[in-house]
């Protein structure tokens, strides 16, 4: 079984319409924006351009982004921490 028949979509962080959202990012010192440790700014990249899914078995949500990039595309998961949200600025 893949890892993407374990989650399913529940929605998208940009806005409706938004077709170019901020490529600001919003992230401390040192900490890549992909650690757990990261703060999660809903208002900058890369979550704002992110689709939400949840584990089929538990519920836990992820954040998910694909980054494009010449001849390559660049998945990337990481879980969605309530704790780690910050406002909007």
């Amino acid at each position: 079984m893949g890892v993407l028949s374990r989650l399913q979509p529940l929605g998208a962080l940009w806005l409706p319409g938004d077709d170019e959202p901020t490529l600001e990012e919003s992230r401390l010192t040192g900490v890549d924006a992909w650690s757990p440790l990261a703060p999660i700014s809903l208002a900058h990249h890369p979550a704002n351009r992110c689709e939400v899914w949840a584990c089929r078995a538990c519920g836990k949500p992820f954040l998910r982004y694909t980054e494009y990039g010449g001849y390559y595309e660049d998945r990337r998961i990481r879980e969605l921490d309530p704790r780690r949200i910050q406002g909007q600025s």
